[in-house]
């Protein structure tokens, strides 16, 4: 059974990633519009690149609202998204 848990930055602010991922057992982890140094990441990596750390595969996305507007930005997310998912 795959579990989502989709987390809202502004009801926990300031919460490093460590909490999430050890507590929801995170394999995957996507942040929109959340930049990953805001989270406690400690490597930098671009929008629409996978990044694997600590045995953990993160995404960094603009936005949902900017994704909604933006066909070019959904191509690359989705591009990700097949990556990640190897559809």
């Amino acid at each position: 059974k795959e579990d989502v848990v989709i987390i809202n930055r502004k009801d926990h602010p300031g919460e490093d990633y460590r909490k999430f991922t050890s507590h929801f057992k995170s394999q995957l982890v996507f942040l929109f519009g959340i930049e990953p140094a805001s989270i406690g990441l400690p490597v930098s990596f671009p929008p629409f690149q996978v990044q694997k750390f600590s045995n953990l595969t993160f995404l960094y996305s603009p936005g949902l609202e900017m994704l909604e507007k933006d066909k070019l930005l959904k191509s690359k997310l989705w591009l990700c998204l097949i990556r990640i998912f190897t559809l």
